[in-house]
């Protein structure tokens, strides 16, 4: 499958007063998040709303990883899922969440 997004890591930074910057990874602008009224989003939320979009491609990365795993496992019945789940697949996982919501 051709990857249409910007590739790579992406990264956020604060503008200024609850603008953020989501930038690829040739500091190429991807998005900017600037709430228009921010009564409605508190601070941490705008920028955890950053966080969570600044994840989103190892997000789908580690969403294609378990997709493979998975069909790889249904089609040879291997059972390489159970040994997969304990290592690699849920440390990439459980790293994603956490750069997303922490």
């Amino acid at each position: 499958m051709k990857t249409k997004h910007t590739t790579g890591l992406w990264t956020f930074s604060k503008q200024d007063s609850n603008m953020y910057s989501i930038d690829g990874s040739r500091s190429t602008p991807v998005a900017m998040i600037n709430p228009f009224n921010r009564d409605w989003l508190s601070e941490d939320e705008i920028e955890a709303n950053a966080k969570l979009i600044a994840s989103a491609p190892e997000l789908l990365k580690s969403l294609e990883l378990a997709w493979s795993l998975l069909i790889k496992d249904e089609v040879q019945n291997t059972g390489v899922i159970r040994r997969a789940w304990n290592n690699t697949l849920m440390d990439q996982i459980s790293n994603t969440i956490k750069k997303a919501t922490e």
